[in-house]
């Protein structure tokens, strides 16, 4: 991994810590894995895991598979039914 990427990546995770609601850090995370997955330097898979690792541990063991899933075939995006959360 290269230094600018290790840097980049532990900016994001500072983000994380200072935003914990995850609305504002996210975006950043997304920009990041874009930034890293393009351009001969790696791939979308790389990037998408890369946010998987930080996202998908706040939520309950039950529903990481489906944060997981959602990341990677929708482009980040994590979609919810959100009568299933009442």
């Amino acid at each position: 991994m290269q230094l600018k990427q290790r840097y980049d990546w532990a900016i994001a995770d500072e983000y994380l810590k200072e935003y914990l609601a995850e609305g504002k850090a996210y975006s950043y995370l997304c920009k990041i894995a874009d930034r890293w997955s393009n351009a001969g330097r790696g791939d979308r898979s790389t990037a998408c895991d890369s946010v998987i690792a930080r996202i998908a541990p706040k939520y309950p063991a039950a529903i990481q598979g489906k944060v997981r899933t959602s990341i990677t075939n929708d482009g980040y995006f994590i979609r919810w039914d959100l009568k299933d959360q009442q």
